[in-house]
């Protein structure tokens, strides 16, 4: 319930809120690490601690590293359709250094990112987003069209609703108004309901 309660904060910006329900959550379940399903949920509380803290920097980079070192032990699983593993601690990686403004590190992260070893469609939706984010945010706007367009097909609804998706295609939409813009995009805005 705790890692439930700390996405709902932190879905309506209550960070502080959700990093603390989460530590306390992590802090509590990391001496009962031998039991089923334990080091999965452990795993992801820090992942949604790190993400919480990511605004204020904080304890974000131990609480990854912690994350990291359980999907070490872990492996990929779907234990609690969590699917924690090595290849989802990148992917929130991936996400956390495209909204903390290091995109390049982002794509380097993804560069190793092995996505279709994770079964979630909403994961693999999340990365190509993500990384479409970090790839606009360098400029290389052709590359960026084509991961929005990979998670538009995984997730339509998700990605035609999703304000980060919006936001990235208005850049990328102003930036090639100035250089022309290329059909793909023109029909992503359109389907996102972006005035052009």
């Amino acid at each position: 319930s705790a890692f439930a309660r700390a996405h709902a904060a932190s879905a309506t910006g209550r960070y502080e809120r959700g990093a603390l329900i989460a530590e306390h959550a992590a802090d509590t379940l990391d001496h009962h690490t031998g039991q089923p399903a334990v080091q999965e949920m452990l795993g992801m509380l820090h992942l949604t601690a790190a993400f919480c803290r990511r605004p204020t920097g904080g304890a974000a980079p131990a609480r990854v590293a912690a994350a990291e070192e359980l999907a070490a032990r872990t492996g990929e699983t779907t234990t609690l359709h969590l699917h924690f593993g090595p290849t989802n601690v990148r992917i929130w990686q991936i996400g956390m250094e495209t909204d903390g403004g290091d995109p390049g590190r982002a794509v380097e992260i993804a560069r190793d990112t092995k996505v279709d070893l994770v079964p979630s469609p909403s994961r693999r939706t999340t990365y190509h987003l993500d990384i479409g984010r970090a790839l606009a945010g360098l400029g290389r706007d052709v590359e960026a069209v084509r991961q929005l367009l990979a998670a538009e097909r995984m997730s339509p609804q998700r990605i035609r609703s999703s304000p980060f998706a919006a936001e990235t295609a208005r850049s990328l939409l102003e930036r090639s108004r100035r250089n022309a813009a290329g059909t793909e995009l023109r029909g992503l805005c359109s389907r996102m309901g972006i005035a052009l």
